[in-house]
């Protein structure tokens, strides 16, 4: 496989992540036994990692890089779930009996992903009853965002999802310029629309609507926050 253009390292000593990723900030053992089992991806952006509905062989966990989840409707829509960050477990569900991936993972940028045996981290969970509590403690974590984000959809109108999607976006990929705050993270306007569930013509509308009241500039794939706070008086009030 061609390495990406932005060189990354595969040795897990010099990693950014090795102090903090869900898996391997866990407790010694875990992380020891875990240099034997693993594998180690070097991807291109725009890769796919796995496939939703295909068996779940091994624990993902991304080192490098930046990936995004999307999952399927039997009408073939599709909804970007989740941005996954370095350090975190790409998918979760390997505990089930013959699990299958609820969705597809696709690579932002160049990105290392760690690959480690399912059933091999299954019996060292079943052998490190402490790491098995923090693997819970995790999971729940996981569970409260997730349930957030499906209130936020359900309950909130297209501009409230738009400007609930960009100020996360800012706050979590936003870079403070002049003109505002850039987000750092370049989307296509389908991304955008599958992340806050909506039809991509709703989507434009709504960013050219923002665009128009000098909330946002707009530049391709570059999205800059020019007024947070009326950005923010859109957003769906926290119950």
């Amino acid at each position: 496989m061609k390495i990406p253009s932005r060189r990354l390292t595969s040795d897990c000593e010099t990693c950014s992540c090795q102090k903090t990723a869900d898996v391997c900030s866990l407790t010694p053992v875990a992380s020891g036994m875990s240099q034997h089992l693993k594998q180690v991806m070097i991807c291109r952006p725009q890769q796919f990692v796995f496939y939703e509905g295909h068996p779940v062989l091994a624990v993902y966990v991304l080192c490098e890089g930046r990936l995004k989840l999307t999952r399927s409707s039997i009408k073939g829509q599709q909804r970007v779930v989740k941005i996954v960050e370095p350090g975190q477990i790409v998918e979760w569900h390997i505990y089930q009996d013959s699990p299958t991936h609820h969705a597809t993972a696709e690579t932002l940028e160049a990105s290392r992903i760690c690959v480690i045996d399912r059933v091999s981290f299954l019996n060292l969970l079943e052998h490190d009853g402490q790491l098995a509590i923090q693997m819970l403690k995790l999971m729940s974590q996981e569970r409260v965002t997730a349930l957030s984000c499906e209130d936020q959809l359900a309950f909130s109108n297209a501009r409230e999802r738009i400007a609930a999607l960009l100020d996360d976006l800012a706050t979590r990929y936003g870079t403070l310029t002049d003109d505002g705050i850039e987000i750092a993270l370049l989307l296509k306007r389908e991304d955008l629309a599958q992340m806050a569930s909506l039809t991509i013509e709703t989507t434009v509308r709504v960013l050219k609507d923002f665009e128009a009241n000098h909330v946002i500039r707009l530049d391709g794939r570059n999205i800059t926050i020019r007024q947070i706070e009326r950005l923010q008086g859109e957003m769906r009030p926290v119950c």
